[in-house]
Protein backbone atom coordinates (compact mmCIF):
# COMPACT_ATOMS: atom_id res chain seq x y z
CA UNK A 1 0.00 0.00 0.00
CA UNK A 2 1.77 3.53 -1.08
CA UNK A 3 1.37 5.80 1.31
CA UNK A 4 2.41 9.19 -0.40
CA UNK A 5 1.59 10.51 -4.11
CA UNK A 6 3.86 12.83 -4.60
CA UNK A 7 5.92 15.73 -3.83
CA UNK A 8 4.47 18.91 -2.23
CA UNK A 9 7.27 21.03 -1.97
CA UNK A 10 10.82 20.75 -0.86
CA UNK A 11 11.65 23.57 2.00
CA UNK A 12 14.82 25.75 2.24
CA UNK A 13 16.02 27.80 5.30
CA UNK A 14 17.61 30.84 4.29
CA UNK A 15 19.35 33.87 6.26
CA UNK A 16 17.76 36.48 3.77
CA UNK A 17 14.77 35.18 1.57
CA UNK A 18 14.92 38.59 -0.38
CA UNK A 19 18.30 37.63 -1.44
CA UNK A 20 17.64 34.10 -2.22
CA UNK A 21 14.15 34.93 -4.01
CA UNK A 22 16.30 36.99 -6.47
CA UNK A 23 18.37 34.42 -7.35
CA UNK A 24 15.59 31.85 -7.91
CA UNK A 25 13.89 34.28 -9.99
CA UNK A 26 17.13 34.79 -12.23
CA UNK A 27 17.22 31.34 -12.76
CA UNK A 28 13.67 31.29 -14.21
CA UNK A 29 11.74 30.51 -11.52
CA UNK A 30 7.94 32.38 -10.42
CA UNK A 31 8.15 33.62 -7.40
CA UNK A 32 5.24 34.70 -5.10
CA UNK A 33 4.79 37.66 -2.52
CA UNK A 34 7.49 37.20 0.76
CA UNK A 35 4.67 36.67 3.25
CA UNK A 36 4.77 36.72 7.21
CA UNK A 37 3.45 32.63 8.05
CA UNK A 38 1.67 32.09 11.47
CA UNK A 39 1.93 28.44 12.88
CA UNK A 40 0.43 26.87 15.71
CA UNK A 41 0.35 23.01 15.92
CA UNK A 42 -2.14 21.91 18.67
CA UNK A 43 -0.25 20.36 21.12
CA UNK A 44 2.18 23.93 21.43
CA UNK A 45 1.83 27.14 23.03
CA UNK A 46 3.38 28.99 21.06
CA UNK A 47 2.75 30.06 17.68
CA UNK A 48 5.69 29.89 15.27
CA UNK A 49 6.59 33.04 12.96
CA UNK A 50 8.76 32.67 9.85
CA UNK A 51 8.81 34.60 6.07
CA UNK A 52 7.95 32.38 3.12
CA UNK A 53 7.70 32.67 -0.26
CA UNK A 54 6.72 29.70 -3.01
CA UNK A 55 9.07 29.26 -6.37
CA UNK A 56 7.52 27.54 -9.04
CA UNK A 57 9.35 26.41 -12.17
CA UNK A 58 6.79 25.03 -15.00
CA UNK A 59 3.71 23.57 -13.44
CA UNK A 60 2.04 23.78 -10.29
CA UNK A 61 3.70 21.49 -7.83
CA UNK A 62 6.32 20.22 -6.40
CA UNK A 63 7.50 24.23 -5.41
CA UNK A 64 10.45 24.90 -3.82
CA UNK A 65 9.35 26.90 0.00
CA UNK A 66 11.71 29.56 1.24
CA UNK A 67 11.85 30.08 4.68
CA UNK A 68 13.66 32.98 6.45
CA UNK A 69 13.57 33.02 10.81
CA UNK A 70 11.78 35.50 12.12
CA UNK A 71 13.70 36.57 14.95
CA UNK A 72 16.41 35.12 16.33
CA UNK A 73 14.21 32.73 18.68
CA UNK A 74 12.41 29.46 17.46
CA UNK A 75 12.65 26.09 16.01
CA UNK A 76 14.15 28.24 12.31
CA UNK A 77 16.49 30.16 14.13
CA UNK A 78 17.63 27.07 16.34
CA UNK A 79 17.98 25.41 12.74
CA UNK A 80 19.62 27.90 10.91
CA UNK A 81 22.34 28.09 14.21
CA UNK A 82 23.29 24.94 14.10
CA UNK A 83 23.01 23.89 10.52
CA UNK A 84 22.99 26.82 8.52
CA UNK A 85 21.25 27.80 5.38
CA UNK A 86 19.78 24.54 3.24
CA UNK A 87 17.43 22.05 3.06
CA UNK A 88 14.99 21.80 6.19
CA UNK A 89 12.56 19.27 4.92
CA UNK A 90 10.45 17.70 1.96
CA UNK A 91 6.53 18.00 1.88
CA UNK A 92 5.07 14.55 0.75
CA UNK A 93 1.46 14.54 -0.23
CA UNK A 94 -0.78 11.87 1.24
CA UNK A 95 -4.29 11.12 0.58
CA UNK A 96 -5.36 10.69 4.70
CA UNK A 97 -2.72 12.39 6.71
CA UNK A 98 -4.01 10.43 10.47
CA UNK A 99 -4.38 7.31 8.78
CA UNK A 100 -0.97 7.31 7.00
CA UNK A 101 0.53 8.67 10.80
CA UNK A 102 -1.10 5.40 12.21
CA UNK A 103 0.49 2.88 9.96
CA UNK A 104 3.80 4.75 10.08
CA UNK A 105 3.22 4.59 13.64
CA UNK A 106 2.91 0.45 13.28
CA UNK A 107 5.58 0.62 11.08
CA UNK A 108 7.66 2.02 14.16
CA UNK A 109 8.12 5.13 12.57
CA UNK A 110 8.68 8.15 14.98
CA UNK A 111 6.69 10.75 14.11
CA UNK A 112 7.53 14.84 15.35
CA UNK A 113 4.09 15.87 14.85
CA UNK A 114 0.66 13.87 14.86
CA UNK A 115 -1.96 15.25 11.93
CA UNK A 116 -3.04 18.57 12.43
CA UNK A 117 -4.90 20.78 10.44
CA UNK A 118 -4.32 23.77 8.67
CA UNK A 119 -7.45 26.00 7.36
CA UNK A 120 -5.56 29.04 6.31
CA UNK A 121 -3.66 26.83 4.04
CA UNK A 122 -6.37 23.98 3.29
CA UNK A 123 -3.89 21.19 4.38
CA UNK A 124 -3.58 18.67 7.20
CA UNK A 125 0.37 18.29 7.92
CA UNK A 126 2.46 15.66 10.46
CA UNK A 127 5.89 15.80 10.92
CA UNK A 128 8.09 12.29 10.61
CA UNK A 129 11.50 12.66 12.56
CA UNK A 130 14.92 12.99 10.80
CA UNK A 131 15.58 10.01 12.81
CA UNK A 132 13.29 7.58 10.66
CA UNK A 133 13.94 8.95 7.41
CA UNK A 134 17.49 8.75 6.98
CA UNK A 135 18.19 12.03 8.54
CA UNK A 136 15.92 14.47 6.54
CA UNK A 137 13.02 15.93 7.91
CA UNK A 138 9.41 14.73 6.09
CA UNK A 139 6.26 16.68 6.29
CA UNK A 140 3.07 14.70 5.47
CA UNK A 141 0.79 17.15 3.26
CA UNK A 142 -2.75 16.18 3.19
CA UNK A 143 -4.55 18.25 0.94
CA UNK A 144 -8.38 19.51 2.54
CA UNK A 145 -11.20 19.32 -0.39
CA UNK A 146 -13.11 22.73 -0.24
CA UNK A 147 -16.89 21.59 -0.04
Amino acid sequence: MSIVSGIDHIAVVVRDIRKARRFYKSLGFRASAIVLVRERYREERREHLYYGCSLRAGGRKPSIWLMQPRGRYGPLARFLRERGEGLHHIGLVVGDAAKSCKILRKRGVRLIRDACVFPEDREVRALIHPRSSFGTLIELVQPLRLK
